[in-house]
């Protein structure tokens, strides 16, 4: 039971050090950008966005339904055997608050099931993909 928890305690501060090191660092300006460049960025991110659309992703506006497992398919493809934010996870739908808000229902019925574990990190939740722990 004491190696259970003592590997439990190694995995998790292992995971802490590398969040830590995967942070990125601050962005510096060396100029002020140009406003054709500013343009640019905002085409390029609608065509961006419209592409989104098209790959399975759905907007509330025109679909109001809950769809747990089109969030829990975008989970656990973003997990895919990593811990990550809560922050972190993309958004589906473009009501960024309805969004936070199925992306955490579905994380607690996800956590329920036993496909994730999630433990509070300051003002975030780190999620972390279920692994059975088998002493052998």
């Amino acid at each position: 039971m004491a190696e259970c928890r003592e590997r439990k305690r190694r995995r998790k501060e292992e995971l802490r050090l590398f969040l830590a090191a995967s942070r990125s660092s601050d962005l510096c300006l060396t100029e002020m950008p140009h406003t054709k460049n500013v343009e640019e960025l905002s085409r390029d991110l609608d065509v961006f966005v419209d592409s989104t659309a098209e790959a399975g992703r759905y907007d509330p506006r025109e679909d109001d339904e809950f769809r747990p497992e089109e969030y829990r398919r975008v989970i656990l493809a973003t997990l895919d055997a990593c811990s990550i934010r809560f922050s972190a996870l993309p958004c589906i739908c473009s009501d960024l608050r309805l969004d936070r808000a199925r992306r955490f229902m579905t994380l607690l019925f996800m956590e329920q099931d036993r496909e994730v574990w999630l433990e509070q990190r300051g003002q975030d939740i780190l999620v972390v993909p279920y692994e059975v722990d088998v002493q052998g």
